[in-house]
């Protein structure tokens, strides 16, 4: 008996957003890379369209004030694993089904990474918000100490 089961994707990188606010950015190209810390030809790696590492795209979305989710799109075609399973199956040993398995399950892990990472960067962000505003009483508070 053969068995499929399907791993949907349900969420894509949207890098015409990206491109988009890099280019849109006040800062140049040079600036943008040093304040991200990464070197100028990864941002034009990016600008191609290319994928960077995702240390390097964190800290560009970053300096770009967006948070992970803002850059990750719904599919509509969701690129999608068949993972076919067949005990009886000569052409497919045990060690075959396993690695596959796990692959499946490593691939639900970094998607369950994903969403824990865009969770946390709106946490960061509102954080960040709440910060600001703090620091600005703050010196509201001292300029009316000062008088």
């Amino acid at each position: 008996m053969v068995k499929y089961f399907v791993l949907y994707m349900p969420k894509s990188l949207n890098t015409s957003k990206l491109i988009k606010d890099i280019e849109n950015c006040s800062l140049t190209k040079v600036q943008l890379a040093e304040k991200c810390g990464i070197s100028r030809v990864t941002l034009d790696t990016v600008l191609k369209g290319k994928e960077i590492g995702l240390h390097k795209f964190l800290k560009l979305i970053n300096v770009l004030g967006k948070n992970i989710g803002y850059y990750f799109d719904e599919c509509e075609s969701a690129p999608k694993i068949e993972v076919k399973t067949d005990v009886e199956a000569s052409s497919t040993s045990q060690s075959d089904n396993i690695n596959v398995e796990n692959e499946v399950k490593e691939t639900g892990r970094l998607s369950r990474l994903v969403d824990t990472i865009v969770i946390l960067q709106e946490i960061i962000n509102t954080q960040r918000d709440t910060i600001a505003a703090l620091t600005e009483r703050i010196k509201q508070l001292e300029s009316q100490l000062q008088k």
